[in-house]
C-alpha cells in the first residue's frame, strides 16, 4: 500500500477493521512505533490500561501508542461497535504536526463533530479493495490524524521508540489474542514467513519476552477476564489450558501478584 503522510513523517496502513466486537480484547501492547486509533460508534465498554480504566461509549476515540498496555472490556448487554485504524511509521520528520503524532503515547476523549465523520467514511470503505477505496482510505486516515493532531495536541504524552514497517506486529498480536491456546512457535514463524530464529528473536527485541512467557501471559489475561466475569478458578483454568485449579493459582499469583480470590483488588 502507498504511504500516507502527516507532515512529513512517513506512516503505511497495516489493518482497519471495524464491527460490533462480541467478546472482551485481551490486555496487549503494540509494536514499537505502531499506533493505534480506535473510535466507538455505539456500545459500551472498558479501556483497561496500566494505570487506570476508563469508560468506552458513543463517540469515544482513543490512541494506543507504541508499547502501550491496554484491555478492553465489552457490556456483554450492548457491545461496542467500533472502528480501529492501525499505522506504522516508516520514517520520521522533524516538523511540529510530524513531532505532534508522533509524540501520541496515550490519549483517549470524544470525537468531534468532523472526526465523527471522518471514521463514517472510512468505515464505509474499510474493506473495499478497489484502487479509489484504497486512495481514499490514505487520503481520510490522513485528514483524521492531523485532525487529532490540531485538536488534542496540548494533551499528548511523550514517548520514544523505533519500529519495522509491515504487517509482522498485527501477525503477532493476533496470533497471540485470539489463537493464544493453540498457537504454536513454528506456526507463528510460518505465518510471520519468518525462521523460528527469527521469530524468537523478534519477540524478544519488540516484546521483552519469549514466546512461553508471552503465550503464557495471554493465558492469564484470558485467565482474569474469565474470573472477573465471575466463573470459578477449576472452569477458568480448563478454559485457559492449565491441567489443574492449583497450577492456574500459582501461575496467576506470579504474574499479579494476587490470588484469583483477590481478583476484585486488580
Amino acid at each position: 500500500m502507498k504511504e500516507l503522510h502527516i507532515g512529513k513523517s512517513a506512516y503505511k496502513i497495516v489493518n482497519i477493521s471495524s464491527g460490533r466486537f462480541g467478546s472482551d480484547i485481551n490486555g496487549h501492547s503494540h509494536g514499537s512505533q505502531s499506533y493505534e486509533i480506535h473510535y466507538c460508534f455505539a456500545g459500551k465498554g472498558e479501556l483497561i490500561t496500566d494505570n487506570t480504566s476508563y469508560v468506552l461509549g458513543k463517540n469515544s476515540l482513543y490512541i494506543t501508542g507504541p508499547n502501550i498496555w491496554h484491555r478492553q472490556v465489552i457490556d456483554k448487554g450492548d457491545p461496542l461497535d467500533e472502528i480501529c485504524l492501525y499505522i506504522q511509521k516508516i520514517s520520521t520528520g522533524t516538523d511540529i504536526l510530524s513531532a505532534t503524532f508522533n509524540a501520541t503515547h496515550f490519549w483517549i476523549g470524544q470525537a468531534n463533530h468532523t472526526i465523527r465523520g471522518l471514521f463514517s467514511e472510512l468505515n464505509d470503505i474499510a474493506y473495499q479493495n478497489s484502487l479509489y477505496a484504497k486512495e481514499k482510505q490514505l487520503h481520510i486516515s490522513e485528514l483524521i490524524i492531523t485532525e487529532l493532531s490540531f485538536l488534542y495536541s496540548s494533551e499528548l504524552i511523550m514517548s520514544d521508540t523505533d519500529t519495522p514497517d509491515d504487517k509482522k506486529f498485527v501477525i503477532i498480536e493476533n496470533a497471540f489474542i485470539f489463537d493464544y491456546m493453540n498457537i504454536t512457535l513454528p506456526e507463528l514463524s510460518q505465518r510471520l514467513g519468518l525462521s523460528v530464529r527469527q521469530t524468537q528473536r523478534i519477540l524478544k527485541q519488540y516484546y521483552g519476552v519469549t514466546f512461553r512467557e508471552k503465550q503464557i501471559n495471554s493465558r492469564l489475561e484470558a485467565a482474569f477476564l474469565g474470573l472477573k466475569s465471575g466463573k470459578n478458578v477449576s472452569e477458568v483454568a480448563f478454559e485457559v489450558g492449565y491441567s489443574d485449579a492449583p497450577s492456574l493459582i500459582r501461575a496467576f499469583k506470579k504474574r499479579y501478584g494476587k490470588t484469583p480470590s483477590q481478583i476484585s483488588d486488580l
